[in-house]
């Protein structure tokens, strides 16, 4: 994604298609996030944004622990797994992850 297009993406707020992190969330959570984009037309999680759209960035460790939480995540707790692209880009001196989810049909939490 271009620094043009996250910022459109930021100005025009959270919808069907993006939604907005401030930080790490639970991996439940995150699954139902993965399954819901999945199932639909697929979609893009931006972490280091507010639900106001402010870019609050993300700090070294906070990229780190994200970047495993997605991959966990994909693979474990969404059954079939699913295979999100991770971008980490810098904005306005921040970091921001960008997680794409491709539309996959039939996608389940897993019980686990």
């Amino acid at each position: 994604m271009t620094i043009p297009e996250l910022k459109n993406r930021i100005l025009t707020g959270e919808d069907s298609f993006t939604q907005f992190k401030t930080k790490s969330i639970r991996a439940r959570e995150l699954a139902k996030e993965f399954v819901a984009f999945s199932n639909a037309e697929g979609g893009v999680i931006l972490f280091g944004v507010s639900d106001e759209g402010i870019i609050l960035g993300l700090a070294r460790d906070e990229v780190e622990e994200i970047g495993q939480l997605v991959g966990n995540v994909a693979n474990e707790n969404v059954k079939p797994p699913i295979y999100p692209l991770s971008e980490t880009i810098s904005i306005e001196d921040k970091i921001v992850i960008v997680v794409s989810i491709r539309e996959e049909f039939r996608c389940i939490i897993s019980r686990d």
